[in-house]
């Protein structure tokens, strides 16, 4: 088994191609990495390719290459999706860095909405708090629990 370190950070992931030519790795922090590979004649043959930082600072969940195998889309913490296209191994030139300043990168922001409860919510749950206690201690009848409301909007 062949081993090498790309990320410094922690690894999302390691997704092949579905014609495993081509192999991208990504970590937490939005590093994104993208080897050569035949995986059809030997296994063991990873070539690093080229890598980029996702914009934005963003913190990679969760990727996938698209169905057509020509790009990869990106999930990240801070609501951003990234779809970068498969770069073309003779377009690349490596010799010097492996960072790849020339990536086409599509972004989409999707918004996230966090809702606050409302006072008599937190309230309801203290309540119901409180009467669980007293259930499990014993202390509370069957005729002081109150029955549950049907609501049909």
């Amino acid at each position: 088994m062949k081993a090498f370190k790309a990320h410094e950070d922690a690894i999302v992931g390691v997704k092949p191609s579905a014609d495993l030519k081509m192999l991208c790795t990504a970590s937490e922090t939005g590093d994104v990495f993208f080897y050569v590979m035949d995986g059809h004649k030997d296994t063991q043959m990873y070539e690093p390719l080229c890598t980029l930082k996702l914009p934005h600072e963003s913190g990679i969940n969760d990727f996938s290459w698209n169905p057509d195998d020509q790009s990869v889309i990106f999930g990240c913490k801070n609501g951003y999706v990234f779809q970068i296209d498969r770069p073309k191994v003779e377009e690349i030139d490596n010799s010097d860095t492996y960072y790849w300043d020339k990536a086409r990168i599509k972004e989409w922001v999707i918004k996230i909405m966090d809702f606050q409860m409302k006072k008599n919510q937190k309230k309801d749950e203290a309540e119901e708090e409180r009467k669980r206690r007293l259930r499990l201690r014993g202390e509370l009848k069957d005729e002081d629990e109150e029955k549950e409301e049907v609501w049909d909007p």
